[in-house]
């Protein structure tokens, strides 16, 4: 509709593994405390990049999904960006 909201501050960002067992499976970018939407709810969202050496980092997102009448957003983005850049070492 042309209604632009900010999803989230730099101060509430928070990165974390997809699997803290397996972090070659990516990683997950989550801002909160977003503008409010008229529910009162703050909006926030999720990225969620998975490892993937068949995707680019030119590709967009895969899914982009609205939850909570449209607060909380969901992004899906598989991506090398979501893989380690250094070998991961046995223990």
């Amino acid at each position: 509709n042309g209604n632009c909201f900010y999803l989230g501050t730099l101060k509430t960002f928070k990165w974390k593994p997809i699997d803290s067992k397996i972090p070659s499976k990516g990683m997950v970018l989550f801002y909160a405390n977003g503008e409010r939407c008229s529910n009162g709810r703050a909006r926030q969202i999720k990225y969620t990049f998975a490892c993937s050496e068949y995707f680019t980092y030119s590709d967009g997102p895969m899914v982009v999904y609205e939850r909570y009448n449209g607060c909380h957003y969901d992004v899906h983005w598989p991506n090398r960006a979501g893989c380690p850049s250094l070998p991961l070492i046995q223990r």
